[in-house]
């Protein structure tokens, strides 16, 4: 049986600046690359994601029009809202057989290497929506903190 300091979830640590870059370029570089051919370019299901810059008028001239889902920088956007279904193991999805992983994490760790030369304001976009999750997260600490020592005191 679970405690009720058990049973208090606690908050899930923000992306950092490198990993918020790396979801942007990664449907960047997946959008961006035409298939071999047409059949495998139509999708079964139409992208109906906002695009860049209607989600933010910030967003780098780069990806202000690929298609990114409204939360694309919350750490574990799944995994926030613990419900049953969400403790199930998540059915496997298609690949988009565009790129491997290995190939996308080289194509983007290769441009975060020369990204402060080549395009600053994504470097200073990224940097600034991760400092702004840090501060979220830490405020989200303080009150995990604080639920938990006061269900630990209702325990004893």
């Amino acid at each position: 049986m679970a405690t009720a300091a058990q049973s208090i979830q606690k908050p899930i640590r923000p992306l950092t600046t490198y990993h918020l870059f790396f979801q942007l370029e990664r449907e960047y570089l997946i959008q961006s690359i035409t298939s071999s051919s047409p059949e495998e370019d139509v999708s079964e299901h139409e992208d109906v994601r906002p695009l860049g810059i209607e989600l933010d008028k910030q967003m780098p001239l780069r990806y202000q029009n690929i298609r990114l889902s409204p939360s694309w920088y919350v750490s574990a956007s799944g995994k926030r809202l613990r419900t049953k279904e969400s403790d199930q193991k998540r059915k496997h999805r298609k690949s988009h057989g565009k790129i491997g992983f290995q190939d996308l994490s080289r194509q983007v760790a290769s441009r975060w290497r020369i990204l402060e030369d080549i395009d600053n304001e994504t470097k200073i976009y990224c940097a600034n929506i991760a400092k702004r999750e840090l501060c979220s997260y830490k405020e989200e600490i303080k009150q995990y903190k604080t639920s938990v020592a006061a269900a630990e005191q209702r325990a004893i």
